[in-house]
């Protein structure tokens, strides 16, 4: 399934890069068009019913909303019209939502998606339903289903062949890769993964989804090809292009400064990174071990006269009075 079991089941998109966040990320890639349809919809009763399921589906209601993209889907002129494009694409991503999975209702939103690529074969649409169905072949959705890479990556790389400047691209590029990354004991097939990525990124380096590939290559790099200068190079990048997911961004900055600090002897970017953990993410649950950090480099290293930054004390004292600052 692709939200039940699909982005939130691993091994998809692994090293550091949370399933929480890939959900809200596809949440808007795929649903972006569906609650908003444009002016072209086929008339305002079928407009209205794909938004109400657009929203039920942005709630997991994934009955409510398989429901009202079939009705959607009958009001529309015929296949290849805007509105059958989006009913069709809300109804089959209902479908592999459901929960559990069964092998009727993903084979069912296999054959829509099938149905959708051949009818509309360019449209936005049909490169979110070659996803899909890359998505149905790689992932095991129910006992006994079968996985195949291969057809999996056949089915990304017509995305990345039809649609090579569009932000799902991006998202075929990182599935592509990461059907390599299955096995890590086969590092040859992580190597090559990991090779595509940087490619792929180093030439799309303004894309909204650029700071999760550096991301998730900072994670291959660092956790499966003992590459820590790479890998920290990746994740100095994703913070610079600008993090996905701001609660999770501490976490990010505090494996830069730890690497920095104990693997590469690198202190300048350490102690930068130690106090952006303190001041932006006082709350990640390594500020305080970011002071300590601190502190010890100071020992350490005199001569950088290290200042450490007060740890802002999210909760008031028992008197009701002025939260209060802690530094070691």
């Amino acid at each position: 399934m692709l939200l039940a079991d699909g982005l939130l089941t691993p091994p998809s998109f692994p090293h550091r890069i949370r399933p929480r966040r890939l959900l809200a990320l596809w949440l808007t890639v795929a649903l972006s068009g569906l609650l908003l349809p444009s002016p072209a919809a086929a008339d305002e009763r079928g407009e209205r019913l794909l938004r109400d399921a657009a929203t039920e589906m942005s709630f997991f209601n994934f009955e409510a909303a398989q429901g009202g993209f079939e009705a959607a889907r009958s009001r529309a002129e015929g296949p290849g019209s805007e509105l059958w494009r989006e009913a069709t694409l809300g109804l089959a991503l209902a479908l592999q939502s459901r929960s559990p999975a069964t092998p009727e209702n993903v084979a069912a939103a296999d054959g829509l998606y099938r149905e959708l690529a051949e009818a509309a074969p360019g449209a936005p649409e049909a490169a979110r339903a070659l996803l899909q169905r890359g998505r149905i072949a790689e992932v095991r959705d129910f006992g006994g289903d079968a996985v195949d890479l291969e057809a999996a990556r056949g089915f990304y790389q017509e995305v990345l062949d039809g649609w090579p400047e569009e932000d799902v691209a991006d998202e075929a590029a990182l599935r592509w890769a990461d059907t390599l990354f299955q096995d890590y004991a086969d590092e040859a097939s992580v190597r090559e993964g990991e090779a595509f990525l940087s490619e792929w990124v180093a030439g799309r380096p303004e894309r909204p989804m650029a700071p999760v590939i550096h991301e998730v290559l900072g994670g291959i790099r660092i956790d499966h090809l003992g590459d820590v200068r790479g890998g920290v190079d990746a994740l100095i990048a994703a913070d610079e292009a600008g993090l996905v997911d701001p609660n999770a961004a501490g976490l990010v900055l505090w494996r830069i400064a730890s690497l920095s600090d104990r693997e590469l002897g690198d202190a300048e970017t350490a102690v930068d990174y130690y106090r952006r953990v303190i001041v932006e993410a006082p709350r990640s649950g390594r500020a305080f071990s970011a002071q300590l950090a601190l502190e010890d480099l100071r020992r350490r290293r005199p001569e950088l006269g290290i200042e450490i930054p007060p740890l802002e004390m999210l909760l008031s004292d028992d008197t009701g009075g002025e939260a209060e600052n802690h530094t070691p």
